[in-house]
C-alpha cells in the first residue's frame, strides 16, 4: 500500500512540504511541461469573464495558465498545504485575477454551478477515492462547464538506459511510495463517463526532459532517499545512486521518459 505523502499532504511535515514544492517547481518551470501545459489548456473554449478553479494548485503554475493560456478571468488555486499556498501567492502575485487558499479537492466549500472551468492537474493519481474530488468537481461547475485533467501514468516512468540499470528499481520504488493508484490515468475517461461528463479530447504527451533537468533528478533523488528511509539501502549506495545521476548528466548520458494523458471533458 502507498504511503503517498500527496494524498494527505496538509499534514506532511514541513520538511517534506517543502521539498515536495521543489520538486513541484523545478517540474512547473520545465520548458516541455510547460509546452504539455498548453497543449491541452489551449483546447478550452471559455466564455468571457469566465471563473477557474485549480484544485491541488501546488506552486501555482497551471492556476496561472487558467487565467493566460485557457483565458479565464478569474483563477483560484486551493491546495491543502499552506507552505504551497503561501509559496505560490509570492510566485505569482503580478498576475491579475489570481488568488490562492488552503482548501480540499473533495469539499471546495464553493457554491454549485458557480465556476466555468476545474482543473485537476496531476491530482487524481494521488487521490484517495478519485470519484471524490470528480464529484465535487461536477457539484461546483456550472452546466455545460469545462473538466480538464492531466496525470502521468506512473508505470511508464523510467530513467534506465540499460537491462539491469540500478535506475529501474529506484524509479519503481519512488512510484510506489509517492503514487496512490498507479493505473488510474488509464482508468480516467470512464470515471468521468460515470460521473456525468462527455470527453471532448484525450491526447497523450510524451515527456523527453532535457539531459541535465533538474526535476528528473529530484525523481532520481526521491527514489533513493526513499530506499535509504525504509532501510532497504545504506547511506554510501544511496549517494553512489545520486552522484551517478549527476554523472550521467554531466556525461550526456541520462535518460528520462514519462507518458501523460491529457482530458478536456464537458459537464453533460
Amino acid at each position: 500500500m502507498s504511503n503517498d505523502p500527496y494524498a494527505d499532504l496538509g499534514n506532511a511535515s514541513d520538511e517534506m512540504q517543502l521539498r515536495l514544492l521543489e520538486a513541484m517547481i523545478a517540474r512547473a518551470e520545465d520548458p516541455k511541461q510547460i509546452a504539455m501545459r498548453h497543449a491541452y489548456l489551449s483546447k478550452v473554449n471559455l466564455p468571457a469573464g469566465a471563473k477557474a478553479v485549480e484544485l491541488g494548485s501546488g506552486p501555482g503554475d497551471v492556476t496561472r495558465d487558467l487565467i493566460q493560456v485557457a483565458g479565464a478571468a478569474e483563477a483560484l488555486g486551493l491546495e491543502p498545504s499552506s507552505v504551497m499556498v503561501r509559496a505560490a501567492a509570492a510566485r505569482h502575485s503580478d498576475t491579475l485575477g489570481l488568488s490562492f487558499a488552503v482548501g480540499d479537492a473533495k469539499a471546495t466549500g464553493l457554491a454549485d454551478h458557480s465556476v466555468d472551468l476545474v482543473a485537476l492537474h496531476t491530482l487524481l493519481i494521488h487521490c484517495p477515492d478519485p470519484e471524490e474530488a470528480i464529484a465535487e468537481a461536477h457539484r461546483i461547475l456550472k452546466p455545460s462547464g469545462y473538466l480538464t485533467v492531466f496525470d502521468e501514468d506512473p508505470p511508464s516512468v523510467t530513467a534506465a538506459i540499460a537491462d539491469n540499470d540500478p535506475f529501474h528499481p529506484v524509479v519503481d520504488n519512488l512510484i510506489r511510495a509517492y503514487v496512490h493508484d498507479r493505473w488510474l490515468v488509464r482508468r480516467t475517461a470512464g470515471l468521468l463517463l460515470q460521473s456525468g461528463f462527455d470527453i471532448l479530447h484525450r491526447d497523450g504527451h510524451l515527456y523527453l526532459p532535457a539531459p541535465d533537468s533538474p526535476y528528473f533528478l529530484t525523481i532520481i533523488d526521491r527514489g533513493a532517499d526513499t530506499l535509504l528511509a525504509e532501510g532497504v539501502i545504506g547511506e554510501e549506495l544511496a549517494q553512489g545512486i545520486r552522484t551517478e545521476a549527476r554523472r550521467r548528466m554531466e556525461t550526456g548520458h541520462f535518460f528520462g521518459s514519462i507518458a501523460f494523458v491529457g482530458i478536456i471533458a464537458r459537464k453533460r
